[in-house]
């Protein structure tokens, strides 16, 4: 998300993470978002950043995510 790209540019961080609800109206509207982009910074484009998405009760568990992290 581009709001990441500019607070980690400010921030000077190496990663940032930004969690978002999906819209109502989808099939799992109680379902979260989480993208990440290494290295953020405004101009990034969304081909480089990574989602993790389907985080609800019936999709992933809220502690899967941490699992594409530990590499």
């Amino acid at each position: 998300m581009a709001i990441g790209d500019e607070i980690g540019s400010v921030l000077g961080a190496a990663l940032s993470v930004v969690m978002i609800g999906e819209r109502p109206g989808l099939s799992s509207p109680d379902s979260l978002g989480v993208y990440v982009t290494w290295a953020p910074r405004p101009g990034r484009t969304d081909a480089e950043r990574n989602c993790i998405s389907n985080i609800h009760g019936a999709g992933l568990s809220v502690g899967a995510p941490r699992s594409f992290f530990c590499f």
